[in-house]
């Protein structure tokens, strides 16, 4: 909406909006830096869990991963001086590392000599070892938070607590808590909550979320009981991903949710109408992509298109979800979808990709997006 220059000059021209819609009140708007315009719901609700709150930002340590090439020969083996790395989100699992994403740990030399770092500079200039985060890196229990998201989800951010000193890759945001009684499992679970999902889906709606999103992130003021729960319910959680109990799990999460509204403060009224906004959100449409199918088989993904095999007529994408995977070309795809560096969001099944659609400026930066916005304004 904020990239309609037709609109943006009215505004500007008139002082009034051309089209009806519930949005914040227009002096808001005009104050604010980007001129982002937040329409929800429950508007009302997310102003108030961030009146007044500490954010993550302000009780924690905070970086994001390490930047290696991602065609980098790691290691299988473990040597002296090596260090374990995860080198992306695959098989990411809330809460709990999960048994895929441990497997496919690799190791290399994280104090690799200068001349190393060259030779590999040469291809990968983005190399990014930001040794001097290395203990919050080694730690051993820390908080992994994935950034990648799919566009137009609710669920929309994940974390987990590493408990065995993994270093991360940039597909993470590295979280260590500094407040001595919200430990890493009370604020891993408040992000795993529905209403921080609420929260952040509001304040990014890109397929990778911002650091300074997450650091916003507003932490209530937890009672020693409402600390206690969430901890017991961490342990459960663990225990019942051991036991491959789904069920258990979805209702250990039911019980966080509704410990993080008491910590909020929400009322009744509030608390239904977060549950009800995810089931909104969540629920399946009646317009399948086959009918043949179950819809709760589709995925919603968002990804990249990173080769066009004419000959064999398929395509390699890279998946935020599901990482690299071969797409039969088909006649239903949109042209501009067949070019490599394609980025696009859609729905995923049996190795099939339906209702394609571009994901807009999504290879621009906040503040590229903003120089656009400004000469588009000015025109």
């Amino acid at each position: 909406m904020v990239r309609n220059k037709e609109s943006i000059r009215g505004y500007f021209k008139h002082r009034r909006w051309d089209f009806e819609f519930f949005i914040n009140i227009q002096n808001s708007w005009k104050n604010e830096p980007r001129y982002r315009i937040s329409v929800s719901p429950i508007e009302d609700i997310l102003q108030k869990i961030v009146k007044g709150k500490r954010t993550i930002g302000d009780i924690t340590q905070n970086v994001m991963g390490i930047m290696m090439p991602s065609n980098y020969n790691f290691s299988q083996m473990k040597f002296d001086g090596w260090i374990p790395y995860i080198a992306n989100a695959n098989n990411f699992r809330k809460y709990v590392i999960s048994p895929e994403m441990r497997d496919n740990v690799g190791f290399f030399d994280y104090h690799m000599s200068k001349e190393e770092e060259k030779e590999i500079k040469k291809d990968y200039k983005g190399l990014r070892l930001r040794r001097d985060y290395e203990s919050i890196y080694a730690a051993s229990n820390k908080i992994l938070v994935k950034m990648s998201s799919t566009p137009g989800e609710i669920n929309c951010i994940n974390a987990l607590v590493d408990e065995d000193g993994y270093y991360p890759s940039h597909s993470f945001f590295v979280v260590i808590s500094e407040d001595k009684k919200v430990s890493n499992y009370v604020l891993c679970a408040l992000i795993n909550s529905k209403i921080i999902n609420a929260y952040v889906r509001r304040e990014c709606v890109k397929r990778t979320l911002t650091t300074s999103v997450v650091r916003s992130i507003p932490v209530p003021e937890f009672s020693d009981v409402q600390i206690s729960k969430i901890e017991q319910c961490y342990l459960s959680i663990k225990e019942a991903y051991a036991l491959d109990d789904k069920e258990k799990v979805e209702e250990v999460q039911e019980k966080i949710d509704d410990i993080i509204f008491e910590a909020f403060e929400l009322g009744k009224d509030e608390r239904e109408k977060i549950t009800k906004f995810f089931e909104v959100y969540t629920r399946d449409g009646d317009n399948s992509p086959s009918a043949n199918v179950e819809l709760e088989e589709y995925h919603n993904i968002s990804g990249q298109v990173e080769k066009i095999d004419t000959e064999r007529m398929y395509c390699t994408v890279y998946l935020a979800e599901f990482g690299e995977q071969e797409i039969k070309i088909e006649k239903s795809m949109p042209g501009w979808f067949l070019r490599q560096g394609a980025e696009f969001s859609a729905k995923y099944h049996a190795g099939k990709l339906f209702e394609i659609k571009p994901l807009v400026y999504s290879y621009l930066d906040d503040d590229e997006i903003i120089a656009l916005l400004s000469s588009k304004i000015s025109e």
